[in-house]
C-alpha cells in the first residue's frame, strides 16, 4: 500500500506519494528532491498537515 513522505524541491517543498517497494528517498531522488520526513503518512491529508507544521516552525526562525 503506498504512503506519503515529505521532499524539498528547488521551489519548497512537497507531499510525495511513495510506491510499494520503494523508499522514501528513492522517490524523492526520482522527484528530483531530497527528503525532509520520511513519514510513513497513510493519507495525503495526514502527509499535509504535518508539512504545514514544517512550515510554521520554518517561519520562526
Amino acid at each position: 500500500m503506498p504512503f506519503f513522505a515529505i521532499i524539498e524541491l528547488d521551489d519548497g517543498f512537497e507531499v510525495m506519494e511513495v510506491l510499494p517497494g520503494q523508499s522514501p528517498e528513492d522517490a524523492a531522488v526520482i522527484a528530483g528532491g531530497v527528503l525532509v520526513d520520511p513519514g510513513p503518512y497513510s493519507s495525503y491529508d495526514e502527509a499535509t498537515e504535518a508539512l504545514d507544521q514544517l512550515e510554521v516552525f520554518d517561519e520562526r526562525d
